[in-house]
């Protein structure tokens, strides 16, 4: 488990010099996105979510999302598969950036293979100064499922995505 939640916002974070000064949609400054808040916050502290449950695929399934890791105290920011076979569950490391990135958004696809129900873990990690915060958003998933299941832009809810 993790020591924090992400967060629900809208608009720029309250730390000044790091993470995003709005969601992903430029324009729209009432969209909305989830972060990690550094402030306050130990070196190494970290916060987690995880997805809904999503079913198997035959060939690969395509996560897409976008990440901010904006600040000079940057941490890192994990993506895990979690494999749920009923007996246990593992953690397999999918994708990991670290550092300052700058201030924009960037996207990132991450093809999945899973011939078993899985869960999507996403965990940010403080790194050595306040200005730490790292931001998820526009979350999707495409060529594994026909539902919405793990969609989440994060405008008005979590989408079924929760904080550990």
């Amino acid at each position: 488990d993790s020591d924090h939640n992400f967060e629900l916002r809208e608009g720029k974070t309250p730390s000044a010099g790091t993470g995003p000064t709005a969601s992903n949609w430029f324009t729209n400054a009432t969209s909305g996105y989830v972060y990690f808040e550094a402030s306050n916050r130990m070196n190494a502290s970290t916060a987690s979510m995880t997805s809904p449950l999503l079913p198997p695929s035959e060939t690969y399934c395509q996560m897409r999302f976008h990440y901010n890791m904006f600040g000079n105290g940057i941490g890192s920011l994990y993506i895990y598969k979690l494999n749920d076979d009923m007996r246990n569950t593992s953690k397999e490391l999918l994708w990991t950036r670290s550092k300052d990135h700058g201030r924009f958004w960037f996207p990132a696809h991450i093809n999945i293979n899973s011939s078993s129900l899985f869960r999507i873990l996403i965990t940010a990690v403080r790194g050595d100064t306040w200005q730490s915060d790292i931001a998820v958003d526009d979350i999707t998933f495409g060529k594994c499922t026909e539902s919405t299941a793990g969609h989440c832009d994060f405008e008005d809810t979590d989408c079924g995505w929760k904080s550990i």
